[in-house]
């Protein structure tokens, strides 16, 4: 019998990811369009998100090159600093999403373009 796992959260990851996402999106990349090909990278995400609900045996396997999820988490933390939640809590998460290893991990450089 299969083991039952807890998709808690996991589903919380992928309501913050696309809420912080879309924070971005719509408040910092109009007036910064540091990143090229937004709409390409909306639906990268998207399907990024929808992978792991797929097959819940194989765990999180992302499949996706240390730039992009550079790249991603740099959004994320953009996307939380331009959110509605208190300071405190900007702070906390927007540390916590570019955490020097992180960061270090995937690659990540200033110079930001969506391939």
């Amino acid at each position: 019998m299969p083991e039952e796992r807890s998709y808690g959260p996991m589903l919380l990851w992928c309501f913050t990811s696309v809420k912080f996402f879309q924070c971005y999106r719509q408040q910092a990349h109009p007036y910064m369009p540091d990143v090229l090909g937004i709409d390409e990278f909306e639906r990268e995400l998207c399907t990024f998100l929808e992978e792991p609900t797929r097959d819940m045996q194989s765990g999180f396997r992302t499949g996706k090159p240390f730039d992009w999820l550079g790249l991603l988490f740099a959004i994320l933390a953009f996307g939380v600093q331009v959110s509605d939640l208190s300071y405190k809590e900007r702070i906390r998460l927007s540390q916590a999403f570019s955490k020097p290893h992180r960061i270090r991990m995937n690659g990540f450089r200033p110079t930001i373009a969506h391939p």
